[in-house]
């Protein structure tokens, strides 16, 4: 496993964005890991806001060296919040491409991003509700956290802790392992109809596979479509 920098922040912007900034002061041998007890612009995928309060959830970002396939990144970013949701006692289910509900809601978001002045370099930012008791309001869609999942209020360090170790694993699975891990994982939503953005543009949309490279394809009423990038509400 890379030995790991940790930057502990009270407040920041949003930590992806941190890193961003401080990329070239980064030791490229090992995984720096920034977290924040609170993010006043948190960003969630497709320019959405991740709903930030002090205190109560994990907003961290993973920036490592990185010079492998971005969404074979996801998917193992995925996984990694899968399985450490899974060691709270917290049964979820990925939903394409990496965000984690359950019936409840949504618990956690992946937004992985690359600096495109340092090659080589990628930013994974992982948000997890962890302590929060009531969903925000203002959201347009529901939302859950561990706590309202288990009754149990768990350290947001101790999730930090094991997401750390349980991506330190995925990086070190071979590609063939993750993306069947990931497939299986998100096999639920095969037929299946959602609704789902393409191009600015929502239609309901029947899914009709999902492959292990990340595509999807998928039938709306204007016809059969295969994408690797969309929002599924």
């Amino acid at each position: 496993m890379l030995p790991t920098t940790c930057i502990s922040l009270k407040s920041i912007d949003s930590t992806n964005s941190f890193a961003r900034r401080n990329l070239r002061e980064f030791d490229p041998t090992h995984i720096t890991i920034i977290s924040a007890d609170e993010q006043t612009q948190g960003k969630g995928r497709n320019t959405n806001k991740w709903s930030s309060p002090l205190g109560e959830n994990l907003y961290a970002t993973f920036a490592f060296a990185y010079q492998n396939s971005p969404f074979l990144l996801a998917q193992i970013a995925a996984l990694a919040t899968f399985d450490t949701l899974n060691s709270f006692g917290v049964k979820t289910r990925i939903k394409w491409p990496n965000d984690l509900i359950t019936d409840k809601g949504k618990l956690s978001g992946v937004l992985i991003e690359y600096a495109q002045e340092e090659i080589g370099w990628a930013i994974v930012g992982i948000g997890i509700n962890v302590l929060m008791k009531s969903a925000p309001k203002g959201l347009t869609r529901a939302a859950s956290s561990i706590y309202l999942e288990t009754h149990q209020e768990v350290a947001v360090a101790k999730v930090l802790e094991k997401l750390s170790l349980e991506l330190q694993k995925q990086l070190q699975e071979s590609s063939i392992h993750i993306q069947t891990q990931w497939q299986n994982q998100v096999i639920w939503m095969v037929g299946n109809r959602f609704p789902i953005k393409i191009d600015g543009t929502v239609e309901e949309a029947l899914i009709e596979s999902i492959s292990p490279e990340g595509f999807l394809t998928c039938r709306t009423a204007s016809g059969k479509k295969t994408i690797s990038s969309a929002e599924i509400f």
